[in-house]
This record gives C-alpha cells, structure tokens and sequence, in this order.
C-alpha cells in the first residue's frame, strides 16, 4: 500500500506543470495613427479570476530598460494601461495616451505583477501614417497631359485614291 502511495504522489507531483495556469500576454495591437492619440492592445492569452483580481500595469523601471538595452523615451511615462473585457469574455490590455504620438516607432517595456509572480516584456510596434490605418492610399492627383494639335499635311504629301466603280 506504501508503494501504491508513493507511485500515486509521483504521478500527480507529474500532472502539476501541465495543470499550472500562468498568466500569458499576447501581441501589441496598435489602433492609432501617428500623430494621433496613442490606442492599442495587449490581449491576455491566459488569465485566471484570482490573477486579474491583484494584476498592477506599469511601465517597466529604469533599471528594466537599461537592462534590456532599450531606451525610455519620455513620452512612454504618459501611458496608461488599463484592463479591459471584450463582448466575448476576454481581457485585454488597454494601452492609451491623452497626447499625440509623434515618434513612429514605439519601443517600450511593461511591468505585470500579480498575487502568482511578475512579468517584464517587451514590445515593440511601428506606428503607421493614418492614410495606412484607413486602408486607403494618400490622394494622389493624376496628372493631366493634353495631346499637341496635329500638324496640317501639306499638299504634296496627301495621296488621293480613286473611287472605285
């Protein structure tokens, strides 16, 4: 019975990884333009009731970014993230700033911490043109080329064909 016991603490000790539940983000999303009010994504691939009850946001600290060799750009302190659900159930980040976003590139580092652990990730994005967000190309105006008028034909130059009978 012991070495029942024994085989049956290992098989569950076993099964515990594959049971586990951690918390999991997934790609960046960005929904704004350049120029524009930064909005973007983050959706939660694995998120339980307990991890979202003690989730905390922020951008990452200094140490973070020098760490990963990246630079904090001032404009990344306006950013404000918020948790968010879709009609669907699922959660997501929501990543939004008040002030326009002039740099096209937007390189930053989050700072996830829940009651199970912490998370530091990074993304990064390319904050396209707003006639790219729309779909539609920039208007571009064809231009107009009038033909030259035709020159007269001379005389001597036009043949003249007999009607036939």
């Amino acid at each position: 019975m012991a070495l029942f016991s024994r085989w049956m603490l290992v098989g569950i000790m076993a099964l515990l990884p594959v049971v586990g539940h951690a918390l999991a983000l997934g790609k960046l999303k960005v929904l704004s333009a350049l120029n524009e009010p930064l909005n973007a994504e983050i959706e939660f691939t694995s998120i339980t009731d307990k991890e979202l009850k003690g989730l905390s946001v922020e951008l990452a600290s200094r140490a973070d970014f020098d760490a990963a060799g990246v630079e904090r750009l001032p404009f990344l302190s306006q950013v404000k993230f918020v948790v968010e659900q879709k009609s669907d159930g699922r959660h997501f980040l929501q990543l939004r700033t008040d002030q326009q976003i002039d740099e096209p590139f937007l390189h930053l580092l989050l700072q996830v911490e829940w009651p199970g652990g912490r998370l530091v990730r990074e993304y990064t994005a390319l904050i396209d043109p707003p006639y790219k967000i729309a779909g539609n190309a920039a208007p571009v105006e064809t231009p107009v080329v009038t033909p030259p008028a035709p020159e007269p034909v001379p005389e001597s130059a036009r043949v003249v064909v007999p009607a036939r009978r």
